[in-house]
């Protein structure tokens, strides 16, 4: 069949976006079949009978590629459209429908919606209901705020507000896209061979709406300073109404974004989805962000807090959500009799960031909960991979046999379970005091010679704290207590006051303040380097900044690509130009030196390399 009778059925053509579409229809030598409203009101049925029957006659004759529906009515009329589309779909045997979405339909309800986005979720259910069985006839497209022609909307509002640059508060954001790039996209999701992806999110970069209208980030000129000065005033009020609106209604919610917590998988593959790979960020819970203030300019941050939970398990494994916490994790494994084989330090932790990131654990024999990964399932490049390494019914798995990257999102990871009864063991914490004058081979050989998994701690050395050094066993309890994870006194502290941003501080609003004032960041050393760190920490630790120290031994052939020992120095300090620059001078000079991938303060990167799992570089 010649390209000249591949027909595109294309039901609605006076948008904006419908038009260019065409256009790009006829740019591929495909011949578009254009069913504007005009000719066919697709909420009347016996008018979408007749469509159907002129479309099956002689004048129509040749192959059907793809179907594409930008009519809309903006409101719950929609719904008896999707029905009537569906029809026609159906009758004329065309393989697939492309249905125009809207990203806000995985916005947080709010107390007040709109029909718009209740009736695009209303649609996007009936279609994925009605071809349940053929999910290949049906490609969910779901763009940001499309912009780039003058016949939109939001570009005629950004053009209107360009008038007024002054009046616009700096809080407002959205992820803009051009319409040639959601066409290009469009073309390329409707033409995807085989299953692949059924919805796609067509994001653009995440831009501040005064960015996006033109006007520059700060005044100029001296009129330019005093009318923005002036406006001062109704800025603010105009930026607090929008908050207050977006708390009760989810239109307006679109205009704060900077974080999206999908609550489906389909939502996390649409986020994720090619098109959006230099506009979207995932994190496991925001700790990034939040904690260690890395910034990601131009990105929408993915939130996988929602994407939780227990998938299935065995006798020898579970298999989670990445967005599961291991505190979570644990709770639930409680009924079985079954615990992890390696618990993390920190229990907030996901379990897609001990894929990604090395992830402290309870065990000698395997210090990184990545060194007990069995396998991971994942987006890449569009497509869900599954990796199992060969010796996967083992808990000698390696995760250079599981990893092959590049990887967009971690989905699904299946973890070694261990026969410990979690009804009636738990573990205990020892605590042994040593002198803060140990050089740096005596505290290599205090952990070298460790019988349980153990890390050293100095809390405050200013105050001439020792060095303690704490050990992690199991220890029996009393039947029926629940499984808990040991704390020192900063843990004990950090719990109610933090606590994944539940605690006091939060509660209060004051998390954000206090968090400000301090860095944290872990730096890996191999034996060497460590010695002579060491050595010059004795000396000077009662004069330099840091006031927490902790360091763990860690050996990982899966994350390291080596087995050659490497010392985690995990290290806060008050949040100064002083103290980057001091923390800086000291590390830099080790040529072993890398940064924790998600626990790192931003001006170390220029001059301390970021630690990457050894996998994920091979594969990329």
């Amino acid at each position: 069949m010649s390209a000249e009778r591949t027909r595109v059925l294309v039901l609605g053509s006076r948008s904006a976006i419908g038009r260019k579409f065409i256009e790009a229809l006829e740019n591929t030598g495909l011949q578009p079949v254009v069913v504007a409203s005009s000719a066919c009101d697709l909420l009347d049925a016996a008018q979408v009978d007749k469509l159907i029957v002129s479309l099956q006659g002689p004048e129509h004759a040749g192959q059907w590629r793809f179907a594409v529906q930008f009519s809309t009515t903006y409101g719950s009329k929609d719904l008896l459209m999707a029905r009537h589309v569906a029809r026609i779909i159906d009758a004329l045997a065309i393989p697939r429908l492309v249905f125009l979405s809207s990203w806000v339909v995985m916005l947080d309800p709010s107390w007040l919606s709109t029909s718009y986005i209740d009736t695009k979720r209303a649609c996007e259910a009936f279609y994925r209901d009605h071809w349940c069985d053929e999910p290949r006839r049906l490609r969910i497209v779901r763009p940001s705020v499309v912009v780039g022609d003058g016949a939109l909307m939001h570009q005629r509002l950004l053009d209107r507000l360009a008038s007024a640059p002054a009046l616009v508060p700096s809080s407002l954001r959205r992820c803009f896209v051009d319409v040639h790039d959601l066409v290009s996209a469009m073309m390329q999701i409707a033409m995807q061979d085989g299953d692949g992806l059924r919805t796609h999110c067509v994001l653009g970069p995440l831009r501040p709406v005064r960015d996006a209208m033109g006007a520059a980030s700060e005044p100029s000129t001296l009129s330019a300073h005093a009318v923005h000065a002036l406006c001062t005033p109704l800025r603010l009020a105009l930026a607090v109404l929008v908050h207050l609106l977006a708390i009760v209604c989810t239109y307006f919610r679109g205009w704060l974004a900077g974080c999206v917590t999908p609550n489906t998988e389909e939502d996390v593959l649409a986020l994720c989805s090619p098109h959006n790979a230099q506009h979207v960020q995932v994190l496991g819970r925001g700790a990034v962000v939040k904690y260690y203030k890395q910034q990601f300019p131009g990105k929408l941050l993915v939130n996988m807090r929602n994407h939780r939970g227990i998938v299935r398990t065995s006798k020898s494994s579970v298999v989670v959500r990445s967005g599961t916490t291991f505190a979570d994790l644990l709770t639930e494994l409680q009924p079985t009799g079954r615990t992890l084989l390696v618990h993390p330090n920190y229990k907030y932790i996901t379990a897609g960031a001990a894929v990604m990131v090395p992830v402290h654990g309870s065990s000698l024999k395997h210090p990184l909960v990545n060194n007990c990964i069995l396998s991971v399932t994942y987006l890449s490049g569009g497509r869900v991979i599954t990796r199992k390494p060969s010796s996967c019914a083992t808990k000698e798995a390696s995760t250079d046999e599981v990893m092959a990257g590049p990887i967009d999102v971690v989905l699904e990871v299946e973890l070694s379970l261990s026969p410990l009864d979690t009804r009636t063991q738990t573990y205990q914490q020892t605590k042994r005091v040593i002198s803060r004058a140990l050089r740096g081979a005596e505290l290599v050989e205090l952990l070298d010679g460790a019988v349980a998994n153990a890390e050293l701690r100095m809390n405050v050395p200013q105050l001439g704290e020792p060095w303690q050094l704490y050990t992690y066993t199991v220890a029996d309890v009393k039947k029926g207590d629940s499984f808990r994870l040991p704390q020192n006194w900063v843990g004990r502290l950090w719990d109610p006051f933090l606590k994944d941003g539940k605690g006091l501080l939060a509660r209060i609003g004051l998390e954000r303040a206090v968090v400000s004032w301090v860095d944290n960041y872990e730096i890996f050393l191999e034996a060497d380097d460590f010695r002579i760190f060491a050595d010059e920490y004795a000396e000077n630790c009662a004069r330099w900044p840091f006031f927490k120290v902790l360091v763990r031994k860690c050996c990982s052939a899966s994350y390291f690509g080596h087995d050659r020992p490497l010392y985690a120095i995990d290290i806060a300090i008050l949040h100064t130009a002083h103290n980057l620059a001091l923390s800086t001078s000291i590390f830099k000079k080790y040529k072993s030196a890398q940064l924790h991938p998600s626990k790192y303060v931003g001006p170390l990167t220029p001059t301390i390399p970021m630690m990457q799992c050894s996998s994920h570089a091979h594969a990329r």
